[in-house]
């Protein structure tokens, strides 16, 4: 019988060794397999908390040793692809075994360092810094190594990767080298410092030719800087603290951005009374390339300049500190402010001396410096949040004027306004919400509305057709087009569609439309119950007609073959509807039978996610409709009925330990037993009895309600509810007397008597009936002539209650109707000069 073969990790490890690691020239084609094998089987980690030497048998020792002299062997080999293997294995090996790490980190880190020294090419460069990198962060909490590792070769590990700095395919990986040294090893990195910050700014002075990869790099390793503290200025001997110097570097950003708006806004009038001091004593950022000379090339240089300043700005506000940190925040609201002050329709200054051209090249650009201060903004108000309470309405006036210069503008900037009213509304809640109501409400009535319910005017096409929905119809239907001849060139255009002939009337893009729903969104589940009744109507009837659209896959797009309406539209339009159920209005009619048939329709869409969160709208209706009962019905356990010869099931105490047999115990259970059933007995026949004597009772009351409304009818005397009707009509309703059966006492009779007492009363009570009906007959004449003299005092009287009613009614009707004929205030789009400018605090 043949033996089993078990895959042991030694033998995969000596099958790797012999058949793959044993060629310089061919081992770096298979790296990948390698890597793949030793992490999915973890070939190298240490097993059972021991060394891997001794973890194992003498065979697996064996075979890590043979591992570690063959990776040495590939770093020192002539092949590059060969020294690129041995570089990668070495890493694997160092997140693997914790053991082989501290036994051969000396080896590694000074071949490798020393492989800097060589001409090595970019691919082997940037896997060098990277393991290195890794080495050395794995000695911060190993004081052992930190001595005879990290303080000895770190410093020239800085020094080789800035020298690699004409690289620029390398600069990312130094960057993020040396921001993770930075921010590991603050005091033997600052012989390094002033170097990198050299470094750093270079790539922020906005060049052409830089990726935003790079500047994003160099943004976030110069805000690690901080960490390394700094020289005091006014001492130069002394050295400040990390937040310190935090503070200092973000000032001095600022104060060049505002370097680059003066060359930017020169062509403009802005106020400079309140403009900080721009003078910087950072060298590096002050001694940035003047601009150039030349317009053209000026103007794209300093918007670059000015986004990547911003970049390092967000960067410092964003980076991590390990201590409390103090921050400008006026001298940041008043950069803004700057900013948003200077828009697209800002005039020429009257200045002499000012270039047209050059006016005409910062109108161009100036979305760019909004993009930018949009996402300082945002920034700042997810950094501060209670700080900037003071400037609230400060901001909520940036917000409504960033709302009003994105309306026709691209899809990003449009987007951009949206999400400072996002991050508003998440920092301040219900007040900012009420500062911003009306003109937010407005733009997103206007980027939700239906395409066909938009402003398209007839001269764009070249026909006479006439849209209804159109505001520009009113002065464009006079209008004589001379082309076409004949009766049906004049009178073939009048019922045109315009959507099929105007292929610019679109509905806005799905970006604006997903970001527009988003914070409708938020301002419902804010201030629902606060928003204007029309505003909320309107909001509400264009999400249910999109919802509705969706679902019957109507295009609002006519030329487009893909629908409009995504996944994640879909998604965000029941989001919407769902805050609105949840937050209604005062005076507004209820959604909520509607948004659930609504709902379980959307259960049917194809994507998982969409029907996700109809199951949850569902689930949120149940509550509002029945809000005292569970969202879910559990099942309730009933026990079966036990068949024949089933005993029943014994219970856990009896299951486990048996009867217990204690007889004093069970004699004193047996007596208290017989006792609560003799009181049980006594308390059931008291029962019984009180209940007979109430039945007795309430046969009484019928048998003389019975004879009242007999002796009623006899005599002729309508009953209760025709009664109230006269009395209603203002019919007096003559009274006659009835004789009253005074009801018999019962001293506690028994059942039987009871029984035979109420048989003989009932007929008692019919004898009277009849003799009382022969009285009511001569009576009904003398209350006919009665009734018929009140008929018409009671018609005058009714007629001025009705006449009264009425003219109340009316007046309601007319309140309704004013309240009807509100309409939303629109917004002045236009920038005009009498509105105030936004100054700093």
């Amino acid at each position: 019988m043949a033996s089993v073969v078990q895959a042991t990790p030694a033998n995969l490890l000596d099958s790797l060794i012999r058949r793959y690691l044993k060629d310089d020239l061919s081992v770096k084609d298979y790296v990948p397999f390698i890597l793949e094998t030793v992490t999915h089987h973890r070939l190298l980690h240490d097993r059972h908390g021991h060394s891997a030497a001794a973890s194992g048998s003498g065979q697996h020792a064996q075979q890590l040793r043979i591992w570690t002299q063959r990776l040495r062997s590939l770093l020192e080999s002539q092949q590059s692809g060969a020294r690129w293997a041995g570089v990668c294995l070495v890493r694997i090996t160092a997140q693997q075994s914790t053991s082989l790490f501290s036994d051969h980190v000396r080896t590694w880190v000074t071949l490798l360092v020393g492989m800097l020294t060589k001409h090595e090419s970019s691919s082997n460069l940037e896997a060098i810094i990277n393991t290195l990198s890794e080495l050395f962060a794995k000695t911060v909490k190993r004081p052992d190594l930190k001595s005879d590792v990290t303080s000895k070769y770190l410093p020239d590990f800085h020094n080789h990767i800035l020298n690699h700095k004409n690289k620029k395919e390398l600069l990312p990986t130094i960057y993020k080298a040396l921001t993770q040294s930075v921010t590991l090893f603050p005091t033997t990195f600052r012989l390094a410092m002033d170097k990198t910050e050299a470094l750093c700014v270079a790539y922020m002075d906005g060049r052409f030719d830089l990726e935003p990869e790079l500047v994003n790099a160099a943004v976030t390793c110069f805000a690690a800087l901080h960490c390394a503290g700094g020289k005091n200025p006014n001492h130069p001997t002394e050295r400040i603290t990390p937040s310190e110097q935090w503070r200092a570097n973000l000032q001095e950003i600022i104060k060049a951005m505002h370097r680059c708006l003066n060359v930017l806004f020169s062509t403009v009038d802005e106020d400079k009374a309140d403009q900080p001091e721009m003078a910087g004593r950072n060298k590096y950022l002050t001694g940035m390339p003047e601009p150039s000379a030349d317009a053209i090339q000026r103007y794209p240089q300093m918007f670059g300049r000015l986004g990547s300043l911003s970049k390092a700005l967000i960067a410092c506000l964003t980076c991590p500190t390990k201590e409390a940190v103090h921050l400008p925040l006026n001298n940041i609201v008043a950069l803004l402010t700057r900013i948003y002050n200077i828009n697209g329709k800002t005039p020429m200054s009257e200045a002499r001396g000012i270039d047209q051209q050059e006016y005409f090249m910062l109108i161009s650009g100036i979305s760019l410096i909004h993009l930018s201060a949009n996402d300082i903004l945002k920034t700042i108000l997810a950094s501060a949040q209670d700080h900037l309470v003071r400037h609230m309405s400060h901001l909520a006036t940036i917000a409504i004027k960033s709302i009003r210069h994105s309306s026709g503008a691209s899809a990003t900037v449009r987007s951009s306004a949206y999400s400072i009213v996002e991050s508003c509304i998440q920092a301040f809640g219900i007040p900012f919400v009420n500062m911003v109501q009306v003109p937010l409400m407005s733009a997103l009535l206007e980027d939700l509305r239906m395409p066909s319910a938009r402003i398209v005017n007839p001269l764009e096409i070249g026909a006479g057709g006439s849209n209804p929905n159109s505001r520009a119809n009113n002065h464009t239907n006079t209008i004589k087009h001379k082309g076409g001849a004949g009766k049906n060139g004049r009178r073939g255009n009048n019922n045109v569609n315009l959507s099929e002939l105007n292929p610019l009337e679109e509905i806005v893009s799905a970006q604006v439309f997903t970001t527009a729903l988003n914070i409708l969104s938020m301002v419902l589940t804010t201030s629902g119950p606060n928003l204007s009744p029309h505003a909320r109507a309107a909001a509400d009837t264009l999400v249910v007609t999109h919802i509705l659209n969706s679902q019957h896959h109507v295009n609002p797009i006519e030329q487009s073959e893909t629908s409009f309406y995504t996944a994640p539209i879909r998604a965000q339009l029941y989001k919407v509807l769902t805050a609105s159920v949840s937050s209604p209005g005062d005076t507004q009619s209820s959604l909520v039978p509607l948004s659930v048939g609504i709902f379980r329709a959307g259960l049917n869409d194809s994507e998982k996610f969409v029907r996700d969160n109809c199951t949850m709208a569902l689930t949120i209706c149940d509550l509002v409709i029945h809000s005292r009962m569970p969202p879910m019905q559990r099942a309730r356990t009933v026990a079966k009925p036990l068949a024949k010869g089933e005993k029943p099931v014994q219970d856990t105490g009896s299951a486990l330990f048996g009867a217990f047999e204690i007889e004093d115990s069970k004699k004193k259970t047996d007596t208290k037993d017989e006792e609560e059933d003799n009181e049980e007995e006594q308390n059931d026949d008291e029962e019984e009895e009180e209940d007979e004597e109430d039945d007795e009772e309430e046969d009484v009351e019928m048998a003389e309600q019975e004879e009242e409304e007999t002796s009623k009818k006899a005599v002729g005397v309508p009953s209760t509810s025709s009664l109230s009707a006269f009395k209603a009509a203002g019919v007096v309703v003559p009274s006659t007397p009835v004789e009253k059966v005074t009801p018999a006492v019962f001293a506690s009779p028994s059942k039987n008597e009871s029984e035979q007492q109420t048989t003989s009363k009932v007929e008692s009570i019919k004898t009277t009936a009849f003799s009382s009906q022969s009285e009511s007959l001569k009576a009904m004449s003398s209350t006919t002539t009665k009734i018929t003299t009140t008929t018409s005092t009671t018609t005058a009287s009714s007629v001025t209650a009705s006449t009264k009613q009425h003219t109340s009614q009316k007046e309601s009707e007319t309140e309704d109707d004013d309240d009807d004929d509100l309409e939303i205030p629109t917004i002045n789009m236009d920038d005009d000069d009498e509105d105030d400018d936004m100054d700093s605090d």
